[in-house]
């Protein structure tokens, strides 16, 4: 199950994880490579297409900017200001994970954010539950 995951201090900084198995990179991927740039709950929109789990996230909003990159959080609510180019970069980390047979992370620049976006695969499973 693909997560979506906020940390205060993770790895020492505030931190948005994005973790899950092959397949849950995958269908992150595909969102990447199908979005337009019209603005986009990303939460919401995967939630659509299947279960993912959150932890502290209620909402992750894409929009498109044509000035590089930049990234928001407050009260469990992010805004990603992604341009055409930096989405291209996006479907390219994705990528590199997917094409390895290990398990992997990859960080995102989001320019000038205290907040690193961090993409993990095969590395972090689902918490349990006591």
């Amino acid at each position: 199950m693909l997560q979506i995951r906020f940390h205060p201090n993770f790895k020492s900084a505030a931190t948005l994880l994005f973790a899950g198995s092959h397949a849950d990179i995958a269908r992150l991927r595909c969102v990447f490579l199908e979005w337009k740039g019209e603005t986009l709950d990303l939460v919401k929109h995967l939630q659509e297409k299947g279960n993912i789990y959150l932890f502290s996230v209620a909402e992750l909003h894409l929009q498109r900017t044509t000035k590089g990159k930049s990234f928001t959080w407050r009260d469990d609510k992010g805004k990603w200001l992604i341009s055409k180019a930096y989405q291209e970069q996006i479907i390219g980390l994705l990528d590199g994970l997917l094409d390895s047979d290990k398990a992997g992370h990859q960080y995102f620049d989001v320019g000038e954010s205290h907040i690193q976006i961090m993409v993990a695969k095969d590395e972090y499973p689902l918490p349990q539950t006591p």
